[in-house]
């Protein structure tokens, strides 16, 4: 084999190792190109869907004479998306269980949205004599029974939600929240 040969088959192996190279280094570029075409339509899924949570709820009057106890909760919207959340709230007092159709409130048993706009909250709010009126009961029938002991099962609030964009295509839904009334500190006390 002559030098002329050698330099030949030398040169022949170097650029079948280049074009190996191109070629893998292509589709690496490709697969990034791709991937990151991937990753740009989950980011905009993800940050083009609103993100709604539900605040906990007080009691801004506390529960010790005949008056109105104003209930209150709020849906945040925190992206820049406008949005609408469905409320289901449970009421159960002493265990028995209260129908929010009985005084005509659809909001709150997940039948009408709640529109909430970009980067604010809204807040709802229900007065808790009528959900204790409902029952025949005041809240001193309520406090006659409570104990220490016996704190978390008289006035109990169970929360579930779930949220849309303005098309209502893709729904996501939120943790479900607890809560009870605590008559030593007169308040709804988050139950974890």
């Amino acid at each position: 084999m002559s030098c002329y040969e050698i330099i030949q088959v030398v040169l022949s192996g170097l650029t079948l190792s280049a074009l190996v190279v191109y070629t893998f280094l292509t589709y690496k570029m490709a697969k990034a190109t791709s991937d990151n075409v991937q990753l740009t339509k989950e980011l905009h899924l993800t940050t083009s869907f609103p993100l709604v949570t539900l605040e906990m709820i007080d009691a801004l009057e506390p529960l010790r004479s005949g008056k109105n106890i104003d209930t209150v909760f709020r849906f945040i919207n925190h992206s820049g998306f406008s949005a609408r959340a469905w409320l289901t709230l449970r009421v159960t007092v002493l265990g028995k269980e209260f129908d929010w159709g009985t005084i005509g409130d659809r909001k709150y048993c997940g039948l009408d949205p709640w529109p909430v706009t970009p980067h604010h909250l809204v807040q709802g709010h229900f007065d808790f004599m009528r959900v204790l009126k409902a029952f025949n009961m005041t809240p001193q029938d309520i406090e006659k029974q409570y104990t220490p002991e016996n704190h978390s099962q008289y006035l109990r609030m169970t929360a579930t939600y779930k949220w849309t964009d303005l098309t209502g295509t893709r729904f996501q839904e939120g943790l479900p929240l607890q809560w009870y009334f605590d008559f030593g500190q007169k308040n709804f006390i988050f139950d974890i």
